[in-house]
């Protein structure tokens, strides 16, 4: 996972083509779980909408994954999803970020499915740096503004925000209430983490994170003093899309399309005006929760918190011959039919597909010529001129492409990186930006799943 989040992967790997700051590798009891949320809503209708915003490309972005995520990178025991990676990885265009109004000033936040709050920094907060705490001036933080107080706003007490992760920086502040309108949708009292105290890395364009997850994933803990909070202090709240559907201003989905060129769409209730193949696949939402009661921040209850979903596997040259890797597949008393099944992600704040590295391995040696892997990092070095396999992602009854354009990932400089990298040894499977831009991704969040159509040519 990529940080809006240090210094870039470009820089990174220009310098020493070497990452830094990856954690150390967990693996955990598995544990299953028949719990499920019971539908409310039919599958949306696929229709088109006009609650649609432009998303940007922000090359020296790096966002945090914040919410759920983290209890997979702090080693908590997790339902579905083995152990934890810490990634700490940047490459150009591999952030997208969108306009939102907050209380009539508008605010450049990158968008995030892998976590729930919206946050902003306030006028007077304390940059630091991560790792040690030294006091910085703000311009170091390279947030590029602070929340303006509005008239409608106000302070909720007894409520702090916090978050933490593995490389050091931190996130701490207060939570209050505001009006929220993304891609024309208006919540009057949506929830906002104010951020007093920022130890983070930005990219000095984007000023906070809209979050896009489920409540459960929300980092909301009663009372004033972080060091106090535990599971048992967490306050779930419902971030701005859930306030969205529930209230009855759009369908209970929304859909993003990004794209390898300039950008990509958000649209919300419905579907953006892209071109895309008329035969969707489908993939119900999985629980992922975390069992570990002394994991800070983490939703202990049986609840939705990321999009995650199981692959039907992965079709390149040699898949048939993969070997069953009890950390691949979610439910260790049923041996998968594909042997390349694994529990993944859907993570619009990620850059690579991280696969389990039997599988990421097998896929690189399909270079011509084959990359140079980075045991420390999990990346593999590339040509730049490199041939790339044929790969696809198997979802439902449809196999996904992966467009060859996608499989390198161009850091400038004359280095390149493959679009699929290892995840530490059973640690979190994500689809990110090197799948998303070949689909249209719909997050039905009424049904209760994923759907995907494959993307016209571009």
């Amino acid at each position: 996972m990529y940080s809006s989040t240090t210094a870039t992967l470009s820089a990174l790997l220009i310098s020493c083509l070497s990452l830094s700051g990856l954690a150390t590798t967990h693996t955990h009891q598995f544990h299953t779980s028949t719990y499920k949320l019971p539908n409310y809503w039919v599958p949306s209708a696929n229709q088109k909408t006009q609650n649609v915003l432009n998303l940007k490309h922000k090359p020296d972005a790096k966002p945090h994954n914040q919410g759920y995520l983290q209890a997979l990178r702090n080693g908590s025991q997790v339902n579905g999803v083995f152990g934890y990676e810490e990634v700490d990885v940047t490459a150009n265009g591999l952030v997208f970020a969108t306009e939102v109004d907050i209380g009539g000033t508008t605010y450049e936040l990158v968008v995030d499915t892998g976590s729930s709050d919206t946050w902003l920094p306030k006028s007077n907060y304390q940059c630091s740096r991560p790792g040690t705490g030294d006091i910085l001036p703000q311009s170091s933080c390279q947030l590029a503004s602070t929340y303006t107080q509005s008239s409608t706003f106000y302070a909720l007490n007894n409520l702090n925000f916090f978050t933490q992760y593995t490389d050091g920086e931190t996130l701490r502040g207060t939570f209050g209430v505001d009006q929220v309108t993304v891609a024309g949708i208006k919540v009057k009292n949506q929830q906002i983490a104010l951020v007093d105290n920022a130890a983070w890395n930005g990219d000095g364009s984007t000023s906070g994170l809209l979050g896009l997850a489920f409540p459960a994933a929300t980092k909301a803990f009663t009372g004033a003093d972080y060091r106090l909070d535990t599971p048992a202090t967490q306050k779930i709240y419902n971030p701005v899309f859930t306030n969205m559907y529930t209230e009855g201003h759009v369908a209970p989905l929304f859909s993003i399309a990004l794209d390898r060129n300039y950008g990509g769409q958000l649209a919300i209730g419905g579907l953006p005006p892209v071109a895309y193949l008329p035969i969707f696949a489908s993939s119900p939402f999985q629980l992922l929760t975390t069992s570990n009661t002394d994991q800070v921040g983490t939703a202990s209850s049986s609840a939705y918190t990321l999009y995650t979903i199981t692959t039907e596997g992965f079709d390149y040259e040699g898949a048939s011959t993969a070997q069953w890797s009890y950390t691949n597949f979610p439910n260790p008393f049923d041996e998968p039919s594909d042997h390349t099944q694994v529990q993944v992600i859907i993570d619009t704040a990620t850059s690579n597909l991280f696969l389990p590295a039997g599988t990421a391995d097998a896929i690189n040696k399909l270079f011509s010529p084959a990359p140079l892997y980075k045991t420390t990092d999990g990346f593999y070095v590339v040509n730049c001129n490199a041939k790339p396999p044929q790969f696809g992602v198997k979802i439902g009854f449809e196999t996904f492409y992966i467009n060859s354009k996608d499989m390198i990932i161009n850091l400038g400089n004359g280095k390149c990186v493959s679009g699929v990298a290892a995840s530490a040894t059973g640690g979190a499977s994500i689809l990110g930006h090197t799948f998303l831009k070949n689909v249209l991704a719909i997050f039905d969040v009424g049904a209760q799943m994923m759907r995907f159509a494959a993307r016209s040519n571009y």
